[in-house]
């Protein structure tokens, strides 16, 4: 260590040397090495500096963070679950539906009435919006829907009918237009549309 720092002193007194040589043919006084410059800039270039101490970083204890693992577990149990609950439901209701729509005619034969789409005395009771009712073999009432606009024909009018959300399980099911009494249809043939009622002379 000594030996380097003598080192570098020889090496700075040597181009103070120089520096006086080309200094001396220059108006501007005395050059930055004369008086004992030389020396003191030796000294303050060859003496090392102190190293400054770092202070090691802080580590935060990982069992003080128990409570946030405890969180992020809780947390992602519910998010698994709640997945899990709706896959189910979702599978459930695309493979088990529990309801249909069934569809339907009403035609009223009527070869008295000049207009049997618009039926007077007996027959006021049917016409469009009149209420369909489905039931099941016990004369529950299971859904309720309408006729539709009637299409004329010869001496008789076509009612389609409509009734949403009947419940399906059922071996047979009661159709009655206002009180005209309930026919018996199966799920398959109320579901497909051929069910054709009729009433009148």
């Amino acid at each position: 260590m000594y030996s380097r720092m003598l080192g570098e002193k020889v090496s700075i007194l040597a181009l103070c040397e120089l520096i006086e040589v080309g200094w001396s043919r220059l108006p501007f006084g005395a050059s930055p090495c004369a008086s004992g410059g030389r020396y003191a800039l030796a000294m303050t270039e060859s003496t090392p500096q102190p190293e400054l101490a770092v202070a090691p970083p802080t580590k935060t204890p990982i069992k003080s963070l128990w409570w946030l693992w405890l969180v992020i577990g809780a947390v992602g149990v519910l998010v698994i679950e709640g997945a899990i609950a709706g896959g189910l439901t979702i599978v459930s209701a695309a493979t088990t539906p529990n309801s249909f729509t069934a569809t339907g005619t009403f035609e009223l034969v009527d070869t008295d009435d000049v207009n049997p789409c618009a039926p007077s005395g007996g027959y006021s009771d049917i016409g469009d919006g009149a209420e369909v009712v489905v039931s099941n073999a016990a004369g529950h009432t299971l859904a309720i829907g309408s006729l539709g606009t009637g299409k004329k024909s010869l001496g008789s009018c076509i009612f389609p009918f409509t009734v949403h959300d009947v419940p399906t399980g059922q071996k047979f099911y009661g159709v009655e237009v206002t009180h005209r009494g309930a026919v018996q249809e199966s799920e398959k043939d109320m579901e497909r549309g051929k069910v054709a009622l009729s009433l009148g002379n």
